[in-house]
């Protein structure tokens, strides 16, 4: 809102109290009187008639469109501003600075990558507990009874074995092909070793390979196979149940 700081013509009519009157009268401009509205007419018009030339419309030429290919990429152009300095190497802070101007630069970094190249995987951090849950406990626990056990009574143990690929194997989280292939692995060297037994007891060299020792470290590896394969899909943040 004006006040009568904004000048006479806004100065109310009564001077504010605690200011000194003027020492001459105040002459205050005459009001304009406000522009006469021109009235709309009674009623609307029935024709159009157009004032002065018109330009047909045959003869007005549509805009070119752009003849870019846009395929090809914008070129640049830089401008560098530098320092020239002196022989001395200091800049003198009265001199402009110097600028270079550079020709068009082409990149090509707006291009897509190569097909051959992939981005590198992520690597989650992963805890103790978070392996362990995802190994099955029940499965390493009774591996590593099984083992123990197996020096007393090593079919017991080889059973398990034999069982765990369809039992506990597919209880895992990750790998799950991975680690019944070791299983298996497991069991084919013990079989193998089993075979070499047999074979040397029955002739004149009379050897035993002590198959309980084996089967002890058969389900111990297996265990720690298992608890590796976990963090390994873990670490790498493969989905549940990936072989």
């Amino acid at each position: 809102m004006a006040t009568w700081k904004d000048g006479p013509r806004y100065a109310p009519l009564t001077r504010p109290i605690a200011f000194a009157e003027p020492a001459a009268a105040v002459s205050l401009a005459p009001a304009e009187a406000p522009t006469a509205v021109e009235e709309p007419p009674a009623e609307a018009p029935q024709e159009f008639a157009p004032q002065g030339t018109q330009i047909p419309l045959e003869s007005v030429v549509p805009t070119p469109a752009s003849v870019r290919d846009p395929n090809t990429p914008f070129s640049t152009a830089t401008l560098l501003m530098g320092d020239e300095g002196t022989s001395t190497g200091v800049r003198i802070a009265t001199q402009p600075y110097h600028v270079v101007s550079s020709l068009p630069v082409v990149t090509s970094t707006w291009a897509a990558p190569a097909p051959m190249q992939t981005p590198a995987p992520a690597v989650h951090s992963v805890r103790p507990s978070d392996c362990w849950a995802a190994a099955y406990p029940p499965f390493v626990i009774t591996l590593a009874v099984a083992g123990i056990v197996g020096l007393v009574q090593s079919f017991l143990a080889v059973a398990l074995l034999a069982a765990s690929p369809f039992i506990f194997v597919p209880r895992v989280r990750f790998r799950v092909k991975q680690l019944r292939n070791v299983n298996i692995g497991i069991l084919a060297v013990l079989f193998l070793g089993w075979i070499v037994t047999l074979v040397l007891d029955s002739s004149m060299y009379n050897l035993d390979l002590d198959l309980s020792a084996w089967v002890l470290v058969g389900c111990w590896a297996l265990a720690v196979v298992d608890i590796f394969l976990q963090w390994l899909g873990l670490r790498n943040g493969e989905t549940p149940n990936h072989t």
